[in-house]
Order: structure tokens, then C-alpha cells, then sequence
């Protein structure tokens, strides 16, 4: 409501002067304020979340542009590998600590893990001694045999790995026996295999910084 109640009745020109600019400049003034913020409402609304936007979906592709080459060259890998180059990989009567660390991988990655790999240990003579894991003939004769791995490895859902391999693997792939040039002393089946191994872990853990950001 308009403010009309000045003293100066007497004077009409300064009564009316008086309801100008107790009146009529706030209210203009509201109005010019008004106006230009809604400019400023509009942008915050609609460019500041886009910006937003963007710079998720950047972080996504980056994070996304340094592991996924890293993934197809593994493929290619073990696209180049033969069934007779597992068989031969299966032949080797001592491994090498390249080839022991890709036997242990694989039986990680395709027999049920047992939290304390109970399964491979080796039989104590004493109770002091200590613990012993043997991964090797199991993974000859559970994961090597039958011709199936490479396909195996080409199907697997790489989008859906189990938190417990992750956390399996992922102190296992920094190891020195999982160095590129330990893995290609143990032989090219070694090498292309571990090479996918360690892609698959660092697929997974990129899209733990995409996932919750496309959200």
C-alpha cells in the first residue's frame, strides 16, 4: 500500500513530493532490481549446472581415455595368442615368479575364491612353518586345460567385477613379478594374459571415479 499520511497538508506540492519518494522510486527501484535479476536467476539455473555438467562428463572421459586403451590393448594380446601357446604355458614343469603370479591370478579370476585361499596351501610338515600357497597345478588343471581360457578372458564381464577379486588383485598387479618384463621372461601366453589381468583391475577401478558421477 502507498505510504499517504505526511504532515504538510497546507503545502500540496511538497505533500505530493513527499508520497514521489516514499512511494513511487522504492517501488520503480524494486522493479529495475527485479529485472536484472532475473538474468542473473536464468544463468544460475541453467549455465551454471551445465557447467557442472561438463566438467563430470570431462572427468569421466579422462578418467575413461586413460584405461580403456590400456583394455583394448590387452584384447589385442590375447587375441594374438593361440590355444597351443596355453598349452604350451601349461607345459612348464617350474615357473617362473611371471608365470606362478599369472597361475595365481587365474585361479582368482576363474575358481571360487576362498578368503584364505585354504585350497592352495601347501601341507605343513610342522605347524610353525609357515604358510605356503601352491596356485600352479591347480590353475594347470582347473584353468589352463580344456581349451576354454582364451574365450573365457575375451566374455568376461569387465563391468562387473566382484569387490572381492578387486581386492585380491589389486596389491598383486604392483608386485614385481607382475612387471612387464617379468611377465614377458615367463613367455608370450604369460605376457598377453597378464596384460589383460592387470587391464581388467585398472578398468574397474576408472569406472569408480565415472560410475558414481554419471549417476
Amino acid at each position: 500500500m502507498f505510504k499517504t499520511d505526511f504532515r504538510g497538508d497546507d503545502d500540496p506540492a511538497a505533500k505530493y513530493k513527499a508520497i514521489w519518494w516514499a512511494n513511487v522510486i522504492p517501488f520503480s527501484t524494486m522493479i529495475i532490481l527485479g529485472c536484472l535479476s532475473l538474468p542473473a536467476l536464468l544463468l544460475w539455473h541453467y549455465c551454471i549446472p551445465a557447467d557442472a555438467a561438463s566438467e563430470i562428463e570431462a572427468d569421466c572421459n579422462d578418467a575413461l581415455q586413460k584405461v580403456m586403451p590400456i583394455y583394448y590393448k590387452a584384447i589385442a594380446a590375447v587375441d594374438r595368442l593361440k590355444a597351443a601357446d596355453v598349452t604350451e604355458m601349461a607345459r612348464v614343469s617350474t615357473p617362473s615368479p611371471g608365470l606362478m603370479v599369472v597361475a595365481q591370478s587365474l585361479c582368482y579370476f576363474f575358481l571360487p575364491i576362498d578368503a584364505k585361499d585354504k585350497r592352495y596351501m601347501v601341507k605343513k610338515e610342522r605347524a610353525s612353518d609357515p604358510d605356503v600357497f601352491e596356485y600352479w597345478l591347480p590353475c594347470k588343471k582347473a584353468v589352463l586345460a580344456g581349451g576354454k581360457l582364451l574365450n573365457n578372458m575375451k566374455t568376461y564381464p569387465k563391468d562387473d567385477v566382484p569387490a572381492e577379486l578387486i581386492e585380491k588383485m589389486t596389491p598383486l598387479i604392483t608386485t614385481p613379478a607382475f612387471s612387464d618384463g617379468a611377465l614377458k621372461n615367463a613367455g608370450q601366453a604369460a605376457l598377453g594374459i597378464g596384460s589383460w589381468l592387470k587391464a581388467i583391475i585398472e578398468c574397474d577401478n576408472a569406472m569408480k571415479v565415472v560410475k558414481p558421477k554419471q549417476a
